[in-house]
């Protein structure tokens, strides 16, 4: 009887311990579902910030690209203002020479007016004296 107790008493505790054994297996694969499932989920946050980064490395290039299209715009720009520059210089040039020009036909223009009043006044004199010969 005291032998049949004890037996009773050790399947007992292996029925006890069989559970707890259970225990532990059924949170280990739980944990191990777990951790598939993080690892999972981690690959594709992953692929995702893979993604995110292709995209952004592609709208570099694409604003690197248009702040090249800029820069040579601007060139562009620079170059075409230095043109109109040079040639607007020319114009002043040119009209300064055309300035000093009409100032000398207006003083030639003057000295003929001059020229012309004398020449009126001695045809006036001459016509004077004409007139006293043949009185």
């Amino acid at each position: 009887a005291v032998v049949a107790d004890e037996v009773r008493a050790l399947a007992s505790k292996t029925q006890s311990s069989t559970g707890d054994i259970q225990a532990h297996i059924g949170a280990l694969q739980q944990g191990a579902r777990e951790a598939v499932a993080a690892i999972s989920q981690a690959g594709r946050q992953a692929s995702e910030g893979l993604s995110v980064l292709k995209d952004n490395a592609r709208l570099q290039q694409s604003v690197q690209a248009s702040v090249e299209q800029v820069h040579a715009a601007i060139g562009l720009a620079t170059r075409a203002a230095e043109q109109q520059a040079q040639g607007a210089q020319a114009v002043r040039g040119r009209v300064e020479t055309i300035h000093a020009q009409a100032e000398r036909a207006a003083q030639v223009v003057m000295q003929t007016t001059a020229s012309s009043k004398v020449l009126d006044d001695l045809a006036a004199q001459l016509k004077a004296s004409l007139g006293q010969f043949r009185a």
